[in-house]
């Protein structure tokens, strides 16, 4: 019995270090800055995911610990979130996947803006000097172009895609707006359905992705 307890104790201080686990999309660069600083001012650790939101959730959830439902933390993430503008933050023992978190861990599931998981995976460069560049999505708000070392974050509304890249010791990053619209394009395999994101700002970018339209095409 005594070794069992001593086993059971390494396996707890194993996952002693209070984390939340953040699952976001479509929340706006300003207010995972805000996030951020208000879990650093409070001393919370955390961790981004780059997991989807499942799609049931919307707004604001925390996913808690049955025996942590009335804890200071979960008290200073009702006070972080109603900040970031979500009027209700839902608490439950169980998330909507049936997962529950260890003690000390809490997953913080935010939802800013459903369209953000809209938008394709990977798109293509078009109609610019670079057109075999690639730009993949990630749920988590983060854009990285394939085969290198260019990523930033981004954002999608109201048929509007946002790419923001930040230049290192530079507080303020460059943006490139796109339209999102519907075409029809000539394949080789005949005419396929389309979709175009055409760049709104036409002056050069330092971010070669920025300076291209992009498109995908879709699978019937």
């Amino acid at each position: 019995m005594r070794a069992l307890l001593i086993i059971m104790a390494l396996i707890l201080s194993g996952c002693s270090k209070n984390t939340i686990h953040i699952y976001e999309v479509g929340l706006k660069p300003d207010s995972k800055q805000q996030l951020i600083n208000e879990l650093e001012a409070r001393g919370i650790n955390y961790h981004f995911t780059d997991l989807p939101v499942p799609e049931r959730y919307d707004g604001a959830h925390l996913n808690v610990h049955p025996l942590e439902l009335e804890s200071k933390q979960v008290y200073d993430l009702k006070e972080i979130v109603a900040s970031l503008g979500f009027k209700y933050v839902e608490i439950e023992p169980f998330n909507k996947e049936n997962h529950r978190y260890t003690p000390g861990n809490i997953g913080l599931y935010l939802v800013q803006n459903r369209q953000a998981q809209q938008l394709p995976e990977v798109l293509f460069a078009d109609n610019c000097d670079s057109d075999e560049l690639k730009i993949t999505f990630k749920p988590s708000g983060k854009w990285q172009l394939i085969d290198s070392n260019q990523h930033g974050t981004w954002q999608f509304e109201m048929g509007y895609l946002t790419l923001f890249w930040y230049e290192e010791g530079n507080k303020y990053p460059y943006r490139q707006a796109y339209e999102q619209s519907d075409e029809m394009v000539n394949t080789f395999f005949g005419p396929k359905p389309a979709k175009r994101y055409t760049r709104i700002d036409s002056f050069k970018k330092p971010v070669s992705i920025m300076n291209c339209d992009l498109q995908v095409i879709l699978a019937e």
